[in-house]
């Protein structure tokens, strides 16, 4: 399958195990709420794969990485988006070509501030869906995202 002319790579309905993790009250309103409860989701769902969990929210001159993992020999950076409806489009329909420009730069930041090679990381996309009361529907993990070759 393919959004936005991007392969698929993970593709992930909630497990009676997610779905007791991730229901969440109707209470959380707000869509940093909302965008949190998306990024819990994608934590658990990476650290099950195993990626390893390096720095979360990390914040840049450039603006902010949701996930620093690492996986295999790779660096990979994350761009969470968490969707309650997709009557505004889907969720990486949202990572316009000025959002994915910061993206790259807030990576290729974090790759110089940490000395790490610029030759081994990719920059994947998770996208969240909660049903009207938050609980977790589907997760879809996107692999190489943005590339500087793209911009």
């Amino acid at each position: 399958m393919k959004i936005n002319g991007l392969k698929i790579h993970r593709f992930l309905k909630p497990s009676n195990y997610l779905n007791h993790i991730f229901n969440t009250p109707t209470s959380i309103n707000s869509l940093n709420q909302i965008g949190k409860l998306g990024e819990k989701i994608a934590e658990t769902f990476l650290i099950l794969n195993g990626y390893k969990i390096l720095n979360k929210n990390f914040r840049t001159p450039f603006g902010e990485i949701d996930i620093v993992t690492q996986h295999a020999n790779f660096i990979v950076f994350f761009e969470i988006k968490t969707r309650t409806s997709e009557k505004f489009g889907n969720a990486f329909s949202s990572i316009t070509t000025t959002k994915q420009k910061h993206i790259l730069n807030n990576c290729l930041f974090y790759l110089k501030q940490h000395k790490l090679s610029m030759d081994y990381y990719r920059i994947d996309g998770i996208a969240i869906k909660l049903d009207s009361q938050k609980n977790f529907q589907i997760l879809k993990h996107l692999k190489n995202i943005i590339t500087s070759s793209m911009l």
